[in-house]
């Protein structure tokens, strides 16, 4: 078998890695670092398990939300540590009470970068909390989350959407004591990016968290296990994360995403709930973060009703919750230099290539910068907003 599927159609979810009876699939890097499954032909008994259950030949069942709610933590802790209202950790710290295990993204590096890992213990859960907006490593965690559930464990798995239907089509049938849980997503970039932004590479890091959002706003740190900050910068200062926002190096299967509209992969549906309150009025404070939740199944709806008790809730309209986010209506698209990044980069290396495709937004952000620091370019720019209106 020389591929399993179209190029463009990989999310690099690693369910072929997962199935294959005789290992011979590993996760390789392209040219900007992303994923891609290869082939160890000697090894390959091509049975086509790999082709068979991978998502880009055939997409999975999708589910079509019910109902939307405006929620956040009643935990102030849990809420001001979460990256919108907490409803990750919530599910998380029910799960891990029960007895159950979590599968999600972790912040910690290992020597191999950011990938998803289990957690059995409540005091390890703040590993899950926060964004990462990188590609997580699936590593064996299919394999991992099937054991857990044939014998008998509760499983809340969390991840991209291409990652959940990845699970799904691993497992290949229903399980009760499985929850789905898959986060909106805006795109992947590829965690080679960022350790060429930084400096530093996965060995150097092993040990350490990153954290991409907090109290503080969109600011970028990576931390070591103790100890100073090792890199701090906000959004609009750093290449990866200004690369990031303006989609510049996604995988090629971001751009035409297949899971991004309302139909969702997962049980829930979890992410920041944007335009909350623009059309419709919510009398409630928003500045500590609010999660959208979709309820997409029977199952989401009954873990939904197990943790009301410990959330603040309210619906909404799913057309609000679609409204208010552009991957529930359709996929990223590209930054207009994209294509140049891909050729660039190999040659020129990630700072170069990244300043000479994003000049024109890195000149925009020096702008809002100085203005920013003038009050009266700021009340120039209210006047000229409030004319508009």
């Amino acid at each position: 078998m020389q591929s399993i599927c179209e190029t463009q159609n990989c999310t690099g979810c690693a369910a072929c890695m997962n199935i294959c009876p005789t290992g011979c699939i590993t996760m390789a890097e392209d040219v900007i670092g992303h994923p891609f499954p290869r082939i160890e032909a000697a090894k390959c008994v091509d049975c086509k398990k790999c082709a068979k259950v991978c998502p880009g030949n055939s997409l999975p069942g999708l589910h079509e939300a019910s109902r939307a709610f405006a929620v956040w933590s009643l935990d102030e802790k849990e809420h001001s540590s979460s990256s919108s209202g907490g409803m990750a950790a919530v599910l998380t710290r029910e799960t891990l009470e029960a007895g159950g295990v979590v599968y999600g993204c972790s912040s910690r590096f290992t020597g191999e970068g950011i990938g998803h890992a289990r957690i059995d213990r409540s005091e390890e859960a703040w590993l899950l909390c926060g964004s990462k907006y990188l590609q997580s490593h699936i590593g064996d965690s299919y394999k991992r989350a099937q054991a857990d559930l044939k014998a008998g464990r509760k499983v809340l798995f969390i991840g991209t959407p291409c990652q959940i239907a990845g699970l799904r089509a691993f497992l290949g049938r229903a399980y009760e004591n499985l929850l789905v849980v898959d986060l909106i997503c805006h795109g992947v970039p590829p965690q080679k990016l960022l350790f060429d932004d930084i400096g530093l590479q996965p060995d150097q890091l092993e040990g350490g968290y990153i954290s991409f959002r907090g109290p503080d706003g969109y600011f970028l740190k990576i931390l070591p296990p103790e100890g100073q900050l090792l890199y701090a910068a906000q959004e609009r200062d750093d290449l990866f994360y200004i690369g990031f926002g303006k989609a510049l190096f996604f995988r090629q299967s971001c751009y035409s995403c297949p899971y991004a509209r309302a139909e969702r992969p997962g049980d829930l549906t979890l992410g920041d709930f944007w335009g909350l309150g623009e059309k419709i009025p919510f009398a409630h404070r928003t500045e500590n973060g609010v999660s959208v939740v979709l309820l997409n199944t029977k199952a989401g709806e009954a873990a939904f009703a197990s943790i009301r008790d410990k959330l603040f809730f309210e619906e909404r309209t799913v057309e609000e919750a679609v409204a208010g986010n552009w991957n529930l209506q359709h996929p990223t698209l590209p930054h207009e230099k994209t294509e140049r990044f891909r050729a660039l980069y190999p040659a020129a290396g990630f700072q170069k290539a990244a300043k000479s495709c994003l000049k024109k937004n890195i000149r925009k952000y020096r702008l809002l910068k100085q203005i920013q620091k003038c009050p009266a370019a700021l009340r120039l720019v209210s006047r000229l907003k409030a004319l508009r209106r």
